[in-house]
């Protein structure tokens, strides 16, 4: 019951925490829903009802994803987001329209009920809040991410733009400053604001796009273009760079390289300025599962086979055989990794 297969007993104490808190709303909700609301007025009982199915379907899901249970945490989650959806949450909406896949929902065990309403929704298809007709035209572009090496130097062939994540120091040798582009995240932004307004200085002609407004001459309103979801799950690395690269430009071809949807051995290389040992106490593998937990590791898988979708022969790299996963063997393959390591 309390086997997280996490290595330190710091996150073993959390688990025990998550399964309590689990326990404690599972209990609540049972008993209320088929008895307690007899004795609550009608004025109070739909604003007690809904606050107890909203916790108890969020700390299922916590519970059940951190024991590595996907099917069921994802039924918790998916179950969640229709009652929000129910209840007017356009969040959720946009939650629902990204991660929508028979198949996916059939193989979850996801109820018949819930499944025929799933069917039956109207949706809106577009993965982007403002999807500007007027873009700059792009040839192609070369999207580094974190399993990288970026020890070596990085070699352009004849692609438009770099892009990358994370202020790095670059071999220019290659290519003008004009032809980098930097997509910075909340966090980074916040915990190395000095670092990020150097690297800024040192390719002044760069193009930076910043979520918080921090001095520079960046774009912080790109990021109005990102759908909101509920549960404060979000899109992450690729997926935010992707969603801002298409809401502003025109683009024939991305290259992908270090990116794998956390679905191999070399996740993060050690040249990557990463924030996971920093948040996680040294335990790379533990930020992982924790960081995939809260952004939604099927939101997040699906977004990036919706834009393959949409946009054909637009991705290119190694990524790509992750791509062609189904979200079930996508899930499998991530608890295959990180189950029998932790």
């Amino acid at each position: 019951m309390f086997n997280l297969h996490i290595s330190y007993f710091g996150e073993i104490e959390s688990f025990t925490k998550r399964f309590s808190i689990y326990f404690v709303y599972l209990v609540l909700e049972k008993f209320y829903s088929n008895f307690l609301y007899i004795f609550v007025p009608k004025t109070l009982d739909k604003k007690i009802s809904t606050k107890l199915k909203i916790k108890y379907y969020t700390e299922s899901y916590k519970y059940d994803f951190l024991n590595y249970k996907f099917e069921r945490s994802y039924r918790h989650r998916i179950t969640h987001a229709i009652f929000l959806e129910k209840n007017g949450t356009i969040e959720a909406s946009n939650y629902l329209n990204i991660i929508y896949s028979l198949s996916f929902f059939e193989k979850i065990g996801l109820s018949r009920k819930n499944i025929k309403y799933l069917n039956c929704r109207n949706f809106n298809k577009s993965l982007f809040i403002n999807n500007s007709k007027n873009k700059k035209k792009i040839n192609s572009i070369l999207l580094f991410g974190p399993s990288h090496n970026f020890d070596k130097n990085i070699k352009v062939d004849n692609e438009d733009y770099i892009v990358i994540n994370k202020p790095i120091n670059v071999d220019n040798s290659f290519f003008s400053h004009k032809r980098i582009i930097l997509i910075l995240n909340n966090t980074y932004t916040l915990n190395n604001k000095q670092k990020i307004i150097t690297w800024s200085k040192k390719n002044k002609d760069s193009i930076i796009f910043c979520p918080i407004d921090i001095g520079l001459n960046s774009n912080t309103k790109a990021f109005n273009n990102i759908l909101d979801f509920p549960f404060s799950c979000g899109l992450m690395g690729l997926q935010r760079s992707i969603s801002i690269l298409l809401s502003h430009y025109e683009i024939n071809k991305i290259y992908i390289n270090g990116y794998n949807f956390m679905l191999a051995k070399n996740a993060y290389d050690k040249s990557y300025p990463s924030l996971l040992k920093k948040e996680f106490n040294g335990n790379v593998l533990t930020g992982i599962i924790k960081s995939n937990m809260k952004h939604d590791f099927i939101l997040n898988f699906m977004f990036i086979k919706k834009i393959d979708k949409k946009y054909p022969n637009l991705i290119n790299g190694d990524i790509r055989k992750f791509i062609k996963l189904n979200p079930i063997q996508a899930l499998d393959l991530f608890k295959n990794i990180y189950y029998e390591k932790n």
